[in-house]
């Protein structure tokens, strides 16, 4: 668990340092609800993204199997409660997903936008 732990961490911080750079500014890391967690939450501009980070030492992985349907919902949750929280009412929000593969020589992809809001029945 420590292993795993440690290599999330690295992957956060590459990610962080990655959003810096391209003038993102870093609202909380590692912020915890009792519905979910989210790695990264970064805003620039009207936006913010709530940014789950997924670091592996080897080749790439499906990412359909590790943001599952019941991730996402536990990501948008800990969203919404976090805006509440934060009186964020009027902004842009997305929902990005960062693969770090430390053993690459360009280690990062990041896709923007990788899951959305559905709200059921609205």
């Amino acid at each position: 668990m420590v292993h795993n732990a440690l290599l999330g961490s690295q992957g956060e911080e590459y990610v962080m340092n990655f959003l810096e750079k391209e003038g993102y500014r870093i609202r909380a890391r590692n912020y915890r609800t009792a519905r979910g967690e989210i790695d990264i939450i970064a805003e620039r501009g009207e936006t913010i993204a709530f940014v789950e980070v997924k670091t592996r030492y080897t080749e790439p992985f499906e990412l359909s199997t590790v943001i599952t349907p019941t991730k996402q919902r536990r990501i948008i949750s800990a969203a919404r409660t976090y805006c509440a929280t934060q009186q964020i009412y009027d902004r842009s929000l997305r929902f990005d997903v960062a693969v770090v593969i430390l053993d690459r020589n360009r280690p990062l992809t990041y896709y923007e936008n990788a899951f959305t809001e559905v709200r059921d029945g609205l």
